[in-house]
């Protein structure tokens, strides 16, 4: 008889344990929205790089000579034509290109052929190119982040300011 009152008993505790409130956990924050979990680490990185853009584009603006005009995209151009009257997204467009530092130093004299809307390396030729004609040529000031970025490429360092004469093929 003891033995089935202490199984009733270690089963009945068992059952009121179960009952027992759970304990709070620590918060994890998965369900916060993103913007809510950029950290302090994140936030100083993005203030730099908005600092560091500025800087480039003080810098340009004291480079950039009286017949270039500031676009609204952000980079500085002479011989472009007022509206966006050029190649359309996804033509293709042969090129000769020659990309400067603005010391003048000479990086890359190149010729290809770039699809409109899809010119990955610098974001600054889709908008020159839907303001060029075929034969046209091109003077760019383009800032670091318009131009090879942070990362640079295999042959231009980052955060380079770059001047790049642009000629289309007839």
């Amino acid at each position: 008889m003891r033995g089935r009152f202490f199984i009733v008993l270690v089963c009945l505790a068992g059952v009121l344990g179960a009952c027992q409130k759970t304990r709070p956990q620590r918060p994890t924050f998965k369900n916060r929205p993103a913007e809510t979990r950029v950290d302090s680490i994140t936030l100083a990185l993005l203030e730099l790089n908005e600092k560091m853009a500025s800087d480039a584009d003080r810098l340009l603006t004291r480079y950039a000579e009286e017949d270039y005009q500031l676009q609204e995209e952000g980079y500085w151009a002479k011989g472009l034509h007022d509206i966006d009257s050029g190649f359309r997204d996804s033509m293709s467009v042969g090129v000769q290109m020659w990309v400067y530092d603005l010391e003048g130093t000479l990086y890359e004299d190149r010729e290809e052929t770039l699809m409109v809307g899809h010119t990955a390396d610098m974001s600054v030729l889709d908008p020159v190119l839907r303001k060029l004609h075929p034969g046209d040529s091109v003077s760019i000031v383009a800032p670091w982040y318009m131009a090879y970025g942070s990362l640079g490429s295999r042959i231009v360092p980052p955060y380079t300011n770059v001047r790049i004469e642009l000629k289309v093929e007839r």
